[in-house]
């Protein structure tokens, strides 16, 4: 693919457009999405006749315009193929990429990530993990802060769904920036991003400062575990009940089995994505604080996290406390139920109309008090020991990474 030209700077890529009557997208995930924009900013907007880009299974509308085919677009007079996608799927369709006729051009991924923070939210601070390690007891105590600004509610998962909308960045500032002041510090609290390097670097940049909030490995997944008993976001999950007929902490054995020593969810495998993180954030803009110290400790650490991310001191006295996490589905079929409540869920933080909004919220509110019980069962002692053990090569790269010693406190 010798004959594309590269194009590195904004001024670059206009130049490129205005040579051709007609503009073929390649690419509609968020890089294409943010050129596009991009373009129409510039009023450039009426050259583009389609998008297409790598094989899809389903139909896919961008901005009006429905993907097609390359080949449907190859041989126009005067087109220009822009190409608008990640450097491995630029690699892996080299093949599909060469069949297209006429001039292409490849937008930088500097150039795109340039772009996109632009067009994105500046935030200052970021905590993007980790689940059930104190972030929301860390929410209530920067909301009382009047140096700080962070949405509501907690956890607008944009990074989830910006993929979603062809307007993402604006839904997201209007829906959750909206109000926000000047001279104040703006943050995010989003333990869903655990493994998100990638997009938080794409949307906010390298200066972003992060958060990191951790806890005991095994407290942290056990936690995780009953959590997901409430919600019971999978079909597998929902077979607990079934199984058992009722909550029973025996199904922590079959959850770490279907879910965690797989590998497939490697959300406390904290070192292993905080490397993840270094990839695209200088470890100096970085804070790692243990769930254990902010219990033990809050005004002491409440104090450090204030200075790190550049606000002036509050005194807080104690740490709000919240998110217990205690309730879970009551039998079988509440957490059938409880499941098709969380996927319904999953749609509100990016949808704009406020009265569906509330209504959803309601209506959750009043299942809650009928389809969930509390439960303060421990997890039994084999299966800490297996947990512990599990987690316990990455501990050891966590405390490289922190340079410090984690004895004493999580084994």
């Amino acid at each position: 693919m010798s004959d594309m030209t590269v194009v590195k700077t904004r001024e670059q890529l206009i130049e490129e457009l205005k040579k051709y009557e007609k503009i073929v997208i390649y690419g509609y995930n968020n890089i294409a999405k943010t050129i596009y924009r991009f373009i129409r900013t510039n009023n450039l907007q009426d050259k583009v006749i389609g998008f297409t880009g790598p094989k899809r299974k389903k139909e896919e509308i961008l901005f009006s315009f429905t993907v097609q085919e390359p080949e449907q677009f190859s041989g126009t007079e005067n087109t220009l193929f822009l190409l608008c996608v990640s450097e491995s799927v630029l690699t892996k369709g080299a093949e599909r990429i060469e069949k297209i006729e006429g001039p292409k051009v490849v937008v930088d991924y500097a150039l795109f990530c340039e772009l996109s923070q632009e067009e994105n939210v500046h935030i200052d601070f970021m905590c993007p993990g980790f689940t059930k390690c104190g972030t929301s007891s860390l929410q209530n105590a920067l909301k009382k802060h009047p140096g700080v600004f962070l949405p509501t509610p907690k956890e607008t998962y944009y990074l989830h769904w910006r993929k979603k909308y062809d307007d993402s960045p604006e839904r997201y500032k209007e829906k959750y920036f909206a109000n926000v002041q000047k001279n104040k510090k703006i943050g995010d609290i989003e333990p869903a991003y655990h493994n998100c390097a990638i997009g938080a670097y794409e949307c906010f940049g390298k200066d972003l400062k992060l958060i990191f909030m951790m806890r005991n490995p095994a407290d942290a997944v056990y936690s995780y575990f009953k959590m997901m008993m409430r919600r019971t976001e999978y079909k597998k999950q929902v077979g607990y009940y079934k199984k058992y007929k009722k909550f029973d902490v025996r199904m922590f054995d079959d959850f770490m089995n279907d879910y965690v020593f797989n590998g497939k969810d490697r959300r406390y495998k904290y070192a292993e994505i905080i490397d993840e993180y270094l990839q695209y954030f200088d470890k100096e803009n970085m804070m790692f604080v243990l769930f254990e110290d902010l219990i033990q400790e809050p005004t002491r650490v409440l104090d450090e996290i204030q200075e790190f991310i550049g606000v002036k001191r509050k005194e807080y006295k104690s740490l709000p406390h919240s998110n217990d996490g205690k309730l879970v589905s009551k039998n079988y079929f509440c957490a059938r139920l409880n499941r098709q409540l969380y996927r319904l869920r999953l749609d509100l933080p990016g949808n704009k109309n406020k009265k569906l909004v509330k209504y959803y919220r309601k209506m959750f509110a009043f299942f809650e008090k009928r389809t969930m019980v509390e439960n303060k069962e421990k997890m039994l002692p084999e299966s800490r020991e297996r947990a512990m053990e599990f987690y316990r090569d990455d501990i050891k790269r966590l405390e490289e990474i922190m340079g410090r010693s984690l004895e004493g406190i999580w084994y």
